[in-house]
């Protein structure tokens, strides 16, 4: 008597799945990658780059699942292959497990990031802190590298003293330090320990004019952002060049990142290089532009109404 076999053959989801993780994967890697969008003239601010980079970590995770799933299922054919007689599919494979191992072992183990995740604190005064890796790359241009030798913090428009500071000139200031929590737009939210100088000091340093009102942040990936001249005196801001006790990695913004506390991280720039002080309050930044609110507020809308 024959017997019918309803049992379904792994094969036929493993290589379904195996293409389109892999498909998944590769797509949103080409999103991320920096300048891409850019140069191509895509309006990347309205995408949620956060999100996308949750969908290409998981799609690595199940490609990876689901292409060790497709070598045990296949094991035996694959004992029979020498070197020279792998399919195509085997090459690809194994080809991409190794560029996979590889990223894994450079973003986790030898990365700057991983290395000073070792040296943070992660408790101050009595409150649990967040990791540096949690910061989440939402950048528009990736990380800037920057030479800190040749590194000036421009300081001009409405002043009476236009400045050009060195990473150590604006060390020498006075130093403060304070746990504040980033929220960004798309979901995520760290708490920090934040180490730097405050704003209000730069700003005095050159000397402010009658008549300015806000001053406008520049990165140098291009990004830019702006804040009320009041509030950033009323609310102590400062301007980071340390999180949870360690020097800022360039993932996370050397030398400087903006602590724009009670505001969506948007506001929070990183790489900062100039500091222009303007009349013009309703100058809109990278994500004002795109339509988010430029208040900020973390109480307050998203997007302007």
């Amino acid at each position: 008597m024959i017997k019918s076999n309803n049992m379904i053959n792994p094969r036929y989801f493993i290589t379904p799945l195996l293409v389109a993780s892999f498909l998944v994967l590769g797509i949103t890697g080409l999103v991320r990658f920096p300048g891409l969008l850019d140069f191509l003239g895509i309006n990347y601010v309205s995408l949620p780059m956060s999100s996308i980079g949750l969908v290409h970590d998981w799609s690595g995770l199940v490609f990876l699942i689901v292409a060790l799933s497709h070598i045990v299922v296949n094991r035996r054919g694959l004992v029979r292959f020498t070197v020279f007689k792998f399919r195509y599919l085997e090459i690809i494979i194994l080809a991409a497990l190794t560029v996979s191992a590889i990223f894994y072992l450079e973003n986790n183990i030898f990365s700057g990031v991983a290395k000073l995740a070792e040296k943070e604190v992660r408790e101050y005064q009595g409150e649990n802190l967040s990791s540096v890796n949690d910061l989440r790359d939402v950048s528009i241009g990736g990380t800037q590298d920057i030479n800190i030798d040749e590194y000036r913090l421009e300081i001009s428009g409405l002043v009476e003293s236009p400045q050009k500071l060195t990473y150590d000139e604006v060390l020498n200031f006075s130093k403060y330090s304070k746990v504040v929590e980033i929220n960004c737009v798309v979901g995520w939210s760290a708490k920090i320990l934040w180490e730097g100088v405050l704003v209000q000091d730069l700003l005095e340093k050159a000397v402010i004019k009658p008549g300015a009102q806000v001053a406008i942040f520049y990165a140098r990936d291009g990004f830019t952002t702006s804040l009320s001249l009041d509030y950033i005196k009323d609310n102590d801001i400062l301007l980071a060049y340390k999180i949870n006790d360690v020097v800022l990695p360039p993932e996370k913004g050397f030398p400087f990142q903006l602590v724009a506390e009670q505001k969506w991280g948007y506001k929070w720039i990183k790489w900062l290089d100039k500091i222009e002080v303007s009349g013009d309050a309703n100058y809109r930044g990278t994500y004002e532009s795109a339509g988010y609110s430029n208040d900020a507020d973390l109480t307050g809308p998203k997007r302007e109404q």
